[in-house]
C-alpha cells in the first residue's frame, strides 16, 4: 500500500515564524525534510490555505479577531512553497479552503496510507483506524 504524507505547511510555517520570526523559513523545511525521512512516503502534498474562505462568507464573525497576516509572515509562506516546489514535492491551495479542508479531502479521496503532519485538531475527524 502506498504511503501519502500530507502536510499542513500553513499551519507548520505560521507556528515557526511565531516562535523564530525572520528566517522561519529554514526552520520549516528542516523539520519538513526530517518527516520526509523518517516516514519515506511514495508522495508528498504540501497545502496551503487560500486568502480567502468561504467560512467568511457564511459566518461574519469567522476568525474576525485576528490580525492581518504580517509581511514576514507572507513571505516566509510564499518562500516554503518556493522551496517546496523547488525540490519537486507538490504544494496544493484551494481557492476559498484552508489547508486542513485540501487535507481532509486528499486523505479521503487516497487509495492507500495516509500520514497527516499538523496541530489542527479539525483534523481529527479524518482518523481512520490502520489508513489515516
Amino acid at each position: 500500500m502506498t504511503l501519502l504524507f500530507a502536510l499542513d505547511c500553513h499551519n507548520a510555517v505560521h507556528a515557526d515564524w511565531h516562535a523564530s520570526g525572520k528566517g522561519c523559513e529554514d526552520i520549516t523545511m528542516d523539520r519538513i525534510g526530517e518527516m520526509i525521512a523518517r516516514f519515506k512516503p511514495d508522495h508528498v502534498a504540501a497545502c496551503f490555505d487560500s486568502p480567502v474562505s468561504f467560512r467568511r462568507d457564511l459566518w461574519a464573525p469567522y476568525k474576525a479577531d485576528r490580525p492581518e497576516k504580517p509581511d514576514g509572515l507572507l513571505w516566509a509562506l510564499a518562500e516554503c512553497w518556493r522551496r517546496l516546489s523547488d525540490k519537486s514535492i507538490q504544494c496544493y491551495r484551494a481557492n476559498g479552503f484552508e489547508a486542513d479542508d485540501v487535507i481532509a479531502t486528499l486523505a479521503e479521496r487516497y487509495n492507500g496510507k495516509v500520514v497527516i503532519a499538523s496541530t489542527d485538531h479539525d483534523l481529527h475527524q479524518c482518523l481512520e483506524p490502520s489508513r489515516v
